[in-house]
């Protein structure tokens, strides 16, 4: 999965549509739905946003460089 972004956006705009994007394709990766309750979204974002982070080792040098 690859994620494009705009070169319009910077700062921490950028940083919020990027977590956005990811959230993204976290919920779709974990086939999640409309019936799963708030805990069990809140959990999947969270190990999810931890995998991202653990397979993309520039992704916080990123953020801390536009920001």
């Amino acid at each position: 999965l690859h994620i494009r972004l705009n070169d319009a956006q910077y700062g921490w705009g950028l940083v919020d549509t990027l977590l956005h994007e990811i959230a993204h394709a976290i919920y779709w990766s974990y086939s999640m739905d409309d019936e799963d309750d708030e805990e069990r979204v809140v959990s999947v974002i969270a190990t999810g946003i931890t995998q991202v982070i653990r397979e993309n080792k520039h992704l916080l040098a990123f953020i801390d460089k536009i920001t």
